[in-house]
């Protein structure tokens, strides 16, 4: 995952190999091969083991508790999760033991629901996910001094960054104290997912606190609509998880549907290599698939500055392509003057601080890459 800067006025299996061949054979993602030389293949190969998860332990689920010490404590505990300390810990953070950091995953039963407030318990994420809105909720701390702050999550679905920002904003007494005129909004463009992010709204937050935050199913690179008395013109803050290549997620598509294909009882073994090698390999990583998505990326995070003009944007993918990170945010700096990149002193990087986590800069910002420690 790349956070490609803060930016204020002021990221295997039997298979014969053939995973260096889809981002790298002729036709496929030359830039990959450029910007990572030989590295790209055991990225690639980082890309095809199992996912990691975190876990966000929901302040809301079970009221007048703290994680640590609760049903939900307890939970993370015997699947050997440990409660994170200092700033990420606040925001209720788990991980799984250094440990898994190899071969080994520990895997996480589907999330229970509390029985007495109906709400689901913990919500698994990628780590290296949490880091983008840990980020703007350090840059917001002086903001939130005033009483009340404004916050943009312009490409929310699933939900999980959303999620963190409310329980940040509304835990504790936030979400009844009306004092505290937060407002956090939501925006994604394809219905299916903004489905998914309510459902997911439904079932981790109680309806005090989802009364205070605005959905709306739009395009984050257009004006928005709320209603409700919502400036969608003026956010204190803006999260930009912008829609990317998630070379990883395409990647493990490919070999969920090459396995499939090949799970034919008249196959042997050598035929069956030979089908799932092709099948990976037809996976398409075209450059201009790369430059199409950079384009709309620069179009969302252009609009999204002018969102926050006094404010903080922070911007990230899941992308390993410099094309969909660096690049695009040069490009909306020269389009929106005024702006500049801060990526030097990061909350995130310095919550991080004693954690076995590898962070990598980049010319504005830094990224979390799975063949270090395998989160991104």
């Amino acid at each position: 995952r790349g956070l490609a800067g803060t930016i204020s006025c002021r990221r295997a299996s039997s298979i014969r190999n053939p995973a260096s061949e889809v981002l790298s054979s002729e036709g496929g993602d030359v830039p990959l091969r450029q910007q990572f030389g030989s590295r790209l293949d055991a990225l690639v190969q980082a890309m095809l083991k199992p996912k990691k998860y975190a876990a966000w332990a929901n302040p809301f689920a079970i009221p007048r508790q703290r994680s640590l010490g609760s049903e939900t404590g307890r939970m993370l505990e015997e699947h050997g999760f440990v409660m994170l300390s200092g700033q990420l810990g606040a925001s209720q953070l788990w991980l799984p033991p250094a440990a898994t950091n190899n071969a080994s995953r520990v895997f996480l039963p589907k999330p229970p629901t509390c029985q007495s407030t109906g709400l689901k318990i913990y919500y698994p994420l990628d780590f290296a996910s949490v880091l983008p809105a840990f980020e703007l909720l350090g840059r917001l701390a002086s903001h939130c001094h005033r009483g009340s702050v404004s916050v943009l999550d312009a490409c929310a679905a699933p939900g999980g960054k959303f999620l963190l920002l409310a329980g940040e904003l509304f835990g504790a007494n936030g979400g009844h104290d009306q004092r505290l005129q937060h407002c956090l909004a939501g925006v994604e463009r394809d219905k299916f997912r903004f489905n998914r992010l309510r459902q997911n709204l439904n079932l981790y937050l109680p309806r005090h606190v989802s009364g205070r935050t605005k959905l709306a199913c739009g395009d984050a690179a257009l004006p928005l609509r709320f209603g409700g008395g919502v400036n969608t013109q003026c956010f204190d803050a803006v999260l930009l998880d912008a829609p990317c290549s998630s070379e990883r997620e395409r990647l493990l598509r490919a070999v969920k549907h090459a396995h499939s294909k090949a799970n034919r009882e008249d196959l042997v073994d050598e035929e069956r290599a030979e089908l799932l090698a092709r099948e990976l390999s037809s996976t398409s990583w075209e450059a201009s698939k790369t430059k199409g998505n950079a384009r709309r990326q620069v179009d969302l995070l252009v609009a999204n500055l002018r969102r926050a003009p006094s404010g903080i944007v922070v911007y990230s993918t899941c992308a390993l392509s410099r094309l969909e990170n660096d690049d695009v945010v040069a490009e909306a700096l020269r389009r929106v003057p005024g702006w500049r990149c801060d990526a030097g002193s990061s909350a995130a990087l310095q919550a991080l601080v004693g954690l076995d986590i590898v962070v990598e800069r980049t010319e504005y910002g830094w990224q979390v890459l799975p063949d270090t420690d395998g989160w991104g």
